[in-house]
């Protein structure tokens, strides 16, 4: 999912537009409706399922973003690691400080990775341009 805003208006805060491929809802769709609809409450979740969402600036997600793609292969029953599903055509993504940090992005440990981990009604209420 990627989180975008339509421009500088007195309402823009409330008018950011969502960019998800997943859902059958409007491309893009407007934040809250996407909340709404997509992700909806989790009021009667128990405490243990509860949501959590990592929230990286772009900017920052496509400078340090870096998978080798070892995360698609697993070891068969002779212990060598075939894919999981065929790998892209295009080459794995690599920065100049990373082969691999894909982990740091998955987690959802506060304080570890980039960005800021917000629970449910964090993110309901986010606003993005306090990144």
């Amino acid at each position: 999912m990627s989180l975008g805003s339509p421009g500088q208006s007195a309402n823009a805060s409330s008018q950011y537009l969502v960019f998800d491929l997943d859902t059958s809802l409007p491309f893009p769709c407007v934040f809250s409706r996407y909340v709404e609809e997509a992700l909806r409450k989790e009021d009667n979740f128990r405490q243990k399922y509860r949501r959590f969402f990592r929230v990286v600036p772009a900017l920052t997600y496509l400078s340090e973003f870096a998978s080798d793609r070892s995360h698609m292969r697993k070891p068969d029953e002779s212990g060598h690691l075939v894919w999981l599903a065929n790998p892209p055509d295009y080459d794995a993504i690599g920065t100049d400080s990373s082969e691999n940090n894909i982990e740091q992005f998955w987690s959802m440990e506060k304080g570890v990775g980039f960005g800021t981990v917000l629970n449910f009604d964090e993110f309901e209420s986010f606003d993005p341009q306090k990144l």
